[in-house]
């Protein structure tokens, strides 16, 4: 994943896509849980529980293998407010 070549919107926008397919997936495991607890005969409690640990294992799982990808897009967003800081100081003859 070449991060160097992007805009600073376009990282943006690859670290929201990320956060999206976090939630997506989510979303899905709570479906899952319902059908799970409609399959064996649950009542309102059973529904919230396994619509919750649904969501929850999958949307948990989802962010482990996000978050590495994401944490690189951090870094290189905060390179990037580091460089754009230094210029900026520099430019009014302050020494960091």
């Amino acid at each position: 994943m070449n991060l160097e070549g992007l805009s600073k919107i376009e990282l943006e926008g690859k670290k929201k896509s990320l956060a999206l397919i976090q939630m997506g997936v989510g979303g899905l495991g709570t479906v899952a849980g319902w059908v799970y607890a409609n399959q064996t005969g649950g009542r309102f409690l059973r529904y919230v529980g396994f619509g919750f640990m649904g969501g929850a294992i999958l949307g948990m799982t989802t962010y482990f293998i996000t978050s590495q990808k994401s944490n690189k897009i951090d870094v290189e967003i905060d390179k990037r407010n580091v460089a754009y800081w230094k210029a900026t100081m520099a430019e009014k003859g302050i020494k960091v």
